[in-house]
């Protein structure tokens, strides 16, 4: 077997076991439930969860198949963000990092075909966190925007937008160097 495709096949054994580490977590079951659901042997999740022993890939194939509608990000951020007064609170979803993987699964998922080298983003009250995670899902380097040109850089590309509350006119600087062309040899 040469080297890529068992790297492809490890890779997909991971994401079967990642899977079952976040449907556990997100979903707070057991291994007495999971095995419900998989219909695999409770000590068999056990040993894939831990790390002892990685899936066949026909268990890879029903793990998927079964747990991929419950870890649908859609579906999970329904269930983990909060709306109260008006307010969204995302702690449930930044601060656990099995939900934060599947936002890194689905990054990748939907722009691995792109030919994408960077991701960029706006600092306006710090720096989103879900760009570092699409920047690191797609190997990708992060451009940041500021509302302040940096002493370091002398070049910038400017746009500007208006805010209504007070109307004022904001702009954001990025330096040019940060979207030069890569030159691939």
């Amino acid at each position: 077997m040469r080297a890529g495709r068992r790297l492809a096949k490890v890779d997909e054994q991971l994401e079967a076991v990642e899977l079952l580490n976040s449907a556990k977590s997100i979903y707070n079951l057991s291994y007495r439930e999971l095995s419900q659901i998989l219909s695999i042997p409770e000590s068999l999740l056990c040993r894939y969860a831990n790390g002892d022993l990685l899936p066949s890939l026909d268990t890879v194939g029903i793990i998927k198949e079964r747990l991929r509608p419950m870890l649908d990000l859609t579906e999970v951020l329904r269930r983990n963000v909060v709306i109260k007064d008006g307010f969204i609170d995302l702690n449930n979803v930044l601060f656990n990092p099995y939900i934060l993987r599947l936002y890194q699964r689905r990054v990748k998922d939907l722009f691995s075909d792109l030919p994408v080298n960077k991701v960029l983003t706006a600092a306006t009250d710090g720096i989103p966190p879900l760009s570092v995670m699409a920047s690191y899902a797609l190997n990708a380097r992060l451009a940041i925007a500021k509302q302040y040109k940096d002493v370091a850089s002398e070049d910038f590309y400017e746009v500007s937008y208006i805010v209504d509350s007070p109307p004022r006119r904001v702009s954001l600087y990025l330096p040019r160097h940060l979207l030069e062309r890569v030159m691939m040899f």
